[in-house]
């Protein structure tokens, strides 16, 4: 790794190896740097979020809507960590 950081449990091996467990959530920038044996180099930057697992959206499924009726169903998030932002994608 030449520039930035890993969060807290991750480690960048020599034979580029990520591996773990990170401690903390948040997104980590950093940029990795590759040398091969004659001495010549690549570079990339990458950007890793680690979130608190478990976070799923409750109901599952919506119930079907009808045309010319008015429709409405609140969702859920559960776990995770709270507040919670809601955007369609």
């Amino acid at each position: 790794m030449t520039a930035g950081a890993l969060p807290s449990g991750l480690v960048l091996s020599s034979a580029g190896v990520l591996s773990g467990t990170p401690t903390v959530t948040g997104s980590f920038t950093f940029t990795v740097t590759a040398t091969d044996a004659s001495g010549c180099s690549g570079t990339a930057t990458y950007t890793l979020s680690v979130c608190v697992s478990g976070l799923t959206l409750s109901p599952g499924t919506l119930p079907a809507a009808t045309v010319g009726t008015a429709y409405g169903q609140t969702l859920a998030a559960i776990g995770g960590a709270p507040p919670y932002a809601f955007v369609v994608t």
